[in-house]
């Protein structure tokens, strides 16, 4: 009989989860989260971050779920495994495993959605991915305190912290690394206990999967744990170098165990890092301080919701400062775990070198302050039950500090002539609060107090995320609006191809003016299904980078972000570029050769239309084309920027002496000015001008967006080049120099102009030049040793495109010093281009075809050729001539090149991710070894074993006895 609940049994149900941690929590949560992100939907705001959103996440989704659909229809249509590890639409043609598939498990639920309900997963995933931070951060605490409401509070406050109100909605599986973080510490213990940690392994493993650089950001913080734990728990008779190299083992078996488990992911992501351009970079910052707004943002934003350097976001709750203050006065178990961690992380945001070390050595963002969150919140989980006792003298001490605190922060707001943001407010809110918890008798029972905290805490967390997502603010203004994502992936005239119908591999250049809408649909070439020029990955291969740094491309800022070829006709036929898609507010930018087919009304999600048209590039080379001679890579290396790209229309650049002729280089250009006549000019035009200064090797440029006019009398056709070497731009103050200030004022040189100009200053980190002919014009950016992917000076060619060379308008974006080896204006004549197109047409490569991970082709020829194919170089791929395994060589700095023999070539380039196959392999073997020490240790199981090995033996010698007797009989 099935008893019937009634209303007194349902009662009780509820009451009892009343007192249920995890249901408390799951109200909390959602009561937070509708309210803190309430902007969005006031607003009107999807959680997708135009800048990044469109170009890198929403991209790698959408190709993520076609690359598990093809998965899964050959394995159940075809009965094989077919695993794509290549595809042509990423950046040029790259390795997708690692760059654009991540295993991590929520980009894998994508598949189950359909590409219009994006927009309700990015809020989906934000929803659920914070909910199991606080999950997390419940696993970690209830360990540490049992006072329920203390670990409540100080989950909130973890989960709202400053850096995750700014990554949640715009990078949400940063939100990965404040899951795994405490339950990953949660292993640690669990270890410590002697216990058996499959979550630490689990941990680890799972972190691996999703992203190496996640595995790093939690491993160094979780290793200063332990060290902690270990000096704290263990007496001092028993801290031996045997006992601790015990714990280092235990340790170690069990994360490689975890690591182990995940080569399938970690081998390929380690061998795609070492050879990338991000790894690579250089950044010119000192090592030991930062600038002087660095330390007086970080006053302000210990509290308040502002940004510090790249990510820094603490905006720590006035109830935490409490508790930190109660931490160091009062005397607690393990309390020198809580105090060296908060000391510790304080420390190294104020030093470069330890934000470098903890941030993986890839650039210095503080990504890593969920870290000094999540100790705070632990702070607060630990002293908040002894801040709610009257414990005067401490409140004493604490009103002290607070007292201190806010007189740095006042200065500091004066100093930078900053508003008093609502932090500080609040901060004076909980400091009458615990006055009156500690001098009044106003409270008759804890629950009130408990109950006015979280009140307070959700107020102070909305209030700074109004702060933050407010429309002034202009942070908010970056994400697209609901409705409109689907459509703002499209907002790019590559739907111009549907004007042709051509079945051919070729490449397409998509072009967007102004340059911000270029920068807004970066790798449109993946999620439109073509195959673009354009290429933003984290990780993308160096031999593409410094292809397009040697060559001088005005459109890379960054050493892994690639705009285009910046039209020059030139690098986008050697790119195999056969169509180039425009709109009208770009049609300026059409190069040479170009022949309109046909064009069309383009609806973008604005509302806004334009047309578009569709080009054909007449001096399109294929993917395939073969040279008759070569240039050695020590003789491209001696050439200038626009001398290299016409040094390739002539002949291969290998880095491999061959047997094969070499290339007698010709250059056709024609320098209209030289370095010396340049700066003759604008010596003669800018000799009074009190804000541009002319030396040998630099100019000063004393305000911002300062424009000068370069003097042309030779007026000559062709694609007109602006060429800076070397170049280079450091930041100065506009607003004059301090010594040269203080000399011409005196004492008339007051506090008030001394702070305006000099302590509310901090330098630019990047700058651009504009050089404009007319309407033409084209913009380079420069980075300077302020920006933390600063990779050196740099050529810098700028392409102003095919015109008649006429004056010249350069614009400087920012004050500085630009400094160079050299400048020129050259005009290229185009007059021989399609010659030399032609001639690498001559032994043509037929029936090229794209096949699953690789490219074919056939070429039949009466001697021995050099055959370059037009995909960037990687260790990945093999090839093959009639069957017969071939060597690869590195091909004009970025693409690959085979050498056929005379007769007909059969040439077939297959690639498989480098290290993958072999990760897999250690992963299974990994997988049955710790499947196998589990069932060892379980000790039902290995009763059971035994038994049935018993029993085994029994029933043989009961057999083999009873054969025996019947051999007896049978005798």
């Amino acid at each position: 009989m099935v008893k019937k609940m009634n209303w007194e049994d349902i009662k009780k149900q509820l009451l009892s989860l009343k007192d249920n941690i995890y249901f408390s929590y799951t109200l909390l949560f959602i009561l937070f989260f509708l309210l803190i992100f309430s902007p969005f939907i006031i607003q009107s705001k999807s959680f997708l971050w135009i800048p990044d959103g469109i170009s890198q996440h929403y991209s790698s989704l959408t190709y993520m779920k076609e690359w598990l659909g093809t998965i899964f229809e050959s394995i159940f249509q075809n009965q094989v495994l077919n695993i794509p590890f290549w595809t042509l639409k990423a950046g040029f043609g790259q390795d997708v495993i690692g760059n654009i598939i991540n295993f991590r498990l929520f980009n894998m639920l994508f598949a189950f959605f359909d590409e219009s309900q994006i927009e309700f997963y990015f809020l989906f995933r934000t929803f659920i991915s914070l909910y199991l931070c606080g999950l997390s951060f419940i696993c970690f605490a209830s360990t540490k305190s049992k006072h329920k409401y203390a670990i409540l509070i100080g989950c909130m406050a973890y989960l709202f912290c400053g850096y995750s109100l700014y990554v949640a909605p715009r990078h949400t599986f940063f939100l990965e690394m404040m899951f795994y973080f405490p339950l990953l510490l949660r292993g640690v213990d669990l270890i410590f206990e002697k216990k058996r940690s499959y979550l630490f392994i689990f941990i680890v493993f799972l972190s691996c999967i999703s992203y190496i650089y996640f595995l790093y950001m939690i491993t160094l913080p979780a290793v200063i744990y332990a060290l902690f734990k270990y000096f704290e728990t263990r007496d001092k008779q028993n801290r031996t170098w045997k006992d601790f190299l015990n714990i280092v083992c235990c340790f170690l078996w069990q994360y490689l165990f975890g690591v182990a488990l995940s080569a399938f992911s970690l081998f390929p992501a380690l061998i795609r890092s070492l050879g990338s351009s991000r790894t690579g970079a250089v950044s010119g910052l000192s090592w030991f301080h930062w600038d002087l707004s660095y330390y007086f943002d970080f006053i302000k934003g210990f509290i308040n919701i502002e940004e510090f350097g790249s990510y820094g976001f603490i905006a720590i709750s006035g109830l935490a400062v409490f508790c930190i203050v109660y931490m160091f006065v009062e005397k607690f178990k393990e309390k020198n775990i809580y105090v060296g961690q908060f000391l510790l992380y304080t420390v190294v945001f104020l030093v470069p070198f330890a934000v470098l070390v903890f941030n993986g050595f890839m650039g210095r963002t503080l990504r890593w302050c969920y870290v000094y969150s999540f100790w705070i919140a632990m702070i607060v989980v630990i002293m908040l039950p002894r801040t709610l006792e009257k414990r005067k003298f401490a409140f004493n001490v604490s009103s002290l500090v607070v007292a201190a605190y806010l007189c740095i922060y006042l200065l500091v707001s004066f100093l930078t002539k900053s508003d008093l943001k609502p932090g500080v407010i609040l901060y004076f809110v909980y400091f009458v609060l615990f006055l009156f918890i500690n001098y009044a008798r106003f409270f008759k029972e804890k629950k009130q107090i408990i109950y006015i905290l979280l009140s307070l805490l959700c107020l102070e967390t909305m209030i700074k995320s109004y702060t933050l997502f407010s429309p002034q603010n202009g942070y908010i203004t970056r994400f697209a609006d609901t409705g409109k994502v689907v459509g703002m992936a499209k907002d790019n005239p590559t739907t111009a191809l549907q004007l042709v119908k051509d079945e051919s591999l070729y490449r397409v250049d998509s072009v967007l003016y102004p340059i911000g809408k270029k920068y807004d649909q970066k790798n449109y070439g993946l999620r439109n299904n073509v195959n673009a020029i354009s290429s933003y990955f984290s990780f993308t291969e160096g031999n593409i980078t410094n292809y397009s740094l040697q060559l001088g491309n005005s459109q890379q800022n960054v050493p892994f972000l690639m705009l285009d070829f910046d039209q020059r006709a030139v690098l986008n036929s050697l790119a195999s570029v056969k169509y180039l898609t425009v709109t009208d507010s770009s049609l300026r930018r059409v190069p040479y050769g170009y022949e309109l087919i046909d064009s069309q009304v383009k609806y973008f999600s604005n509302g806004s239309s334009e047309k578009e048209y569709l080009y054909l590039n007449e001096n399109a080379l294929p993917f395939m084309y073969t040279y008759s001679s070569y240039i050695p890579y020590e003789q491209y290396e001696e050439m200038d920027a626009h001398e290299k790209e016409q040094a390739m229309l002539q002949g291969a650049v290998l880095k491999q002496n061959i047997d094969y002729p070499k290339a007698d280089v010709q250059y056709d250009h024609k320098i209209i000015l030289d370095k010396n006549e340049v700066l003759r000019r604008l010596r003669l035009d800018y000799a009074d001008s009190s804000v541009f200064e002319i030396y040998d090797d630099y100019f000063i440029v004393k305000d911002d967006d300062v424009e000068i006019t370069l003097t042309n009398e030779q007026r000559i056709n062709g694609e007109i080049h602006v060429l800076f070497s070397n170049t280079g731009f450091e930041a100065i103050n506009p607003k004059g120099n301090i010594k040269e200030d203080l000399e011409t004022h005196g004492k008339r040189y007051v506090l008030k102009n001394f702070i305006s100009n000099y302590l509310n200053w901090s330098p630019a980190t990047t700058s651009t030049i504009t050089a404009k002919i007319g309407i033409m014009n084209d913009t380079g950016t420069l980075l300077n040793n302020n920006y933390q992917y600063y990779f050196g000076k740099r050529d810098l060619l700028l392409n102003i495109g095919n015109t008649k060379s006429d004056h010249i308008k350069i614009k400087f974006s920012r004050a500085g010093v630009y400094s160079f080896d050299d400048i020129k204006v050259i005009v290229q004549p185009m007059d021989n281009f399609k010659e030399k197109i032609d001639a690498l047409k001559t032994v043509p490569v037929t029936d090229i075809l794209l096949i699953d991970n690789g490219i074919k082709g056939k070429l039949s020829t009466d001697k021995k050729r050099l055959v370059t194919i037009s995909i960037p170089y990687s260790k990945g791929w093999t090839a093959y001539i009639n069957g017969k395994e071939t060597d690869i060589m590195e091909a004009n700095g970025m693409y690959m090149a085979v050498m056929a023999e005379a007769g007909v070539n059969e040439i077939l380039l297959k690639y498989e991710t480098p290290g993958f196959m072999l990760g897999v392999k250690i992963s299974i073997i990994a997988f049955f070894l710790l499947l196998i020490i589990a069932l060892m240790m379980n000790t039902t199981f290995i009763n059971k074993l035994k038994k049935a090995i018993i029993d085994m033996y029994r029933i043989i010698f009961r057999k083999e006895k009873m054969h025996k007797n019947s051999e007896v009989q049978g005798g």
